[in-house]
């Protein structure tokens, strides 16, 4: 049981890494911005033919749902890097408290700090 849920931590830790690759380089491929007639300007990622764009201008367009869901999803990059950071400091601070707490009681253990009380007189 437990050799399985190392596999699943690790794979899932991949996975993270792949995803986060996968979204940066869409990022850096694919990003661009739409100016809406509030004159909001929105940046975002995805796929689109960039050759028939004349001066890296965009000519297609989004309805406001498909503009919501790529603002979204132009910062979950963020968020699972942020979770990812996250893991990975619970278990460097579990593993650094268990090396410690380990160290800790070995020396309180050792001959030096074992108390006992005087001898009693006969």
């Amino acid at each position: 049981m437990e050799v399985q849920v190392k596999k699943i931590k690790t794979f899932t830790v991949w996975l993270t890494i792949a995803v986060l690759g996968l979204l940066t380089l869409n990022n850096s491929i694919f990003l661009h911005v739409h100016k809406l007639e509030s004159g909001i300007i929105i940046s975002h990622a995805h796929p689109f033919n960039k050759s028939a764009n004349s001066n890296d201008e965009t000519n297609h367009n989004h309805t406001s749902n498909e503009i919501y869901v790529y603002q979204i999803l132009s910062h979950i990059d963020f968020v699972l890097l942020v979770f990812f950071a996250y893991r990975i400091f619970v278990l460097l601070h579990k593993t650094l408290r268990n090396k410690f707490k380990q160290t800790f009681l070995s020396v309180l253990e050792s001959d030096i700090f074992r108390i006992r009380p005087p001898p009693v007189p006969a």
